[in-house]
């Protein structure tokens, strides 16, 4: 089956870390459903996760090999809503945001639209609680067996998003937790898979979210540390509107 794959841009990582090949999984099945179910009931519950109508964190992206870090402010709601803002004394301060249909990118003065493969990785990576919201954000999905990651027993489900992108999840089969996903990059360098593990659940809101993030490719670490999320903020709806 032929694979559709996206070039990832550096800004891309930088906000997201995170990144798709789009292709299709081959079915929904029961296994699947319950491992995924069972995640969302130790996480809080279907009607905890009902209840948070938008989050608002603040992060630091850290890059292991060169010791740069990058702040990170995010504003999402359940209406895949998206706004991130990025700074550094490296790069300065880019800016992100999504209406859930028009994509765009601030920088510096200039704004410019987010389109084609780039907006469909963006409004996959945004969209939100992903995760635990897997029955909005998934088309297909297929349980493929129980493995050892990092010596823990892990059961692996192959999906497939809203967006076409292919990605593998790993639930522990202990605690139902999810533990680490899997996604092809396509870049300069040629096809590597990125594996995000998520660690340090706490609690937002009612429902159970992890606070670290590890990013693996070749050759990069890179760790995303959540100081502060909170859920149902205030928020002014005007910062995800691209900017006149």
């Amino acid at each position: 089956m032929k694979q559709k794959t996206i070039k990832v841009t550096f800004i891309m990582l930088l906000i997201f870390a995170a990144i798709g090949s789009s292709a299709r999984a081959t079915t929904k099945d029961r296994k699947a459903e319950k491992i995924m179910n069972d995640y969302v009931s130790v996480i809080g519950g279907k009607t905890a996760l009902s209840g948070i109508q938008n989050l608002v964190s603040q992060s630091e992206l850290k890059f292991i090999e060169s010791g740069m870090s990058i702040d990170r402010e995010i504003t999402e709601t359940c209406g895949n809503e998206y706004y991130i803002k990025v700074s550094s004394t490296r790069i300065g301060e880019i800016i992100r945001g999504s209406d859930g249909q028009t994509c765009w990118e601030k920088k510096q003065a200039t704004v410019k639209p987010i389109e084609g493969e780039e907006k469909r990785s963006f409004l996959n990576s945004s969209s939100f609680l992903r995760y635990a919201n897997w029955e909005k954000h998934l088309t297909e999905y297929k349980y493929e067996g129980k493995v050892i990651v990092n010596g823990s027993e892990m059961s692996k489900i192959a999906v497939t998003t809203n967006y076409g992108f292919k990605e593998t999840w790993y639930f522990n089969t202990q605690g139902h937790y999810l533990a680490q996903i899997e996604e092809l990059l396509d870049s300069s360098e040629g096809m590597s898979t990125v594996t995000t593990t998520f660690e340090d659940y706490k609690d937002v809101g009612g429902i159970k979210l992890p606070f670290t993030h590890i990013i693996k490719m070749p050759g990069q670490t890179r760790i995303i540390s959540f100081a502060e999320m909170k859920a149902n903020r205030v928020v002014e709806k005007t910062i995800f509107s691209l900017p006149k």
